[in-house]
């Protein structure tokens, strides 16, 4: 009976994170939306928006796959810790167009330029400072820590008690019930973060 209260109080931390995390991104979202409010139409936010989702969730996936091949290949210079590097440099458009987007469209064999936003765009985006503020802002949104999709979520063992680590920071042990043992509590199934 223990063990059953303890995987249900570990479920219920880890769906509280889950949303948790769910509402970070939704708050990211929503503040790249306001920071790109005024210099396009509202349609094309989502241009920007999904490349920074795109660049972020990439980066911090397969940035550092041990994976013999990952499903994208991150070019040396093009992840979004390259991107963040570039942040205060007043050519900060056109960088993220040459040095992050065009390496990532020449080493995957799927994107194309017209998959991407242009990032050094003055009509949408403003000019000069106000550009680099804007694209530093955007940047800023999708650097913050809540929005880490390297981390692991819940995982199980046939017969074990696997630590596992989540976005919350807490490692959660999680017990598993033994093939045929109706004794235990039920096996956990791998869930996905969000």
């Amino acid at each position: 009976m223990i063990e059953q209260g303890r995987v249900r109080l570990l479920l219920a931390r880890e769906l509280n994170c889950a949303n948790s995390r769910k509402s970070d991104l939704y708050s990211s979202i929503w503040a790249s939306c306001d920071e790109l409010r005024g210099g396009m139409d509202a349609s094309q936010y989502k241009d920007y928006v999904l490349f920074m989702l795109f660049i972020k969730y990439i980066t911090d996936q397969y940035g550092n796959s041990s994976d013999f091949a990952p499903p994208v290949t991150i070019p040396r210079g093009a992840s979004f810790k390259d991107m963040i590097a570039l942040k205060g440099n007043s050519g900060i458009g056109d960088k993220i167009n040459t040095q992050i987007i065009q390496p990532l469209i020449d080493a995957n064999p799927r994107p194309a330029r017209s998959d991407f936003p242009d990032f050094n765009d003055p009509n949408k985006l403003g000019e000069g400072d106000a550009m680099v503020h804007r694209l530093e802002n955007l940047i800023g949104i999708f650097q913050k820590p809540e929005l880490d999709f390297s981390q692991t979520a819940l995982t199980t063992t046939t017969s074990s008690v696997t630590p596992t680590s989540t976005s919350c920071g807490a490692s959660l042990p999680i017990v598993a019930r033994a093939k045929g043992s109706s004794t235990h509590p039920p096996k956990l199934a791998a869930s996905s973060p969000g």
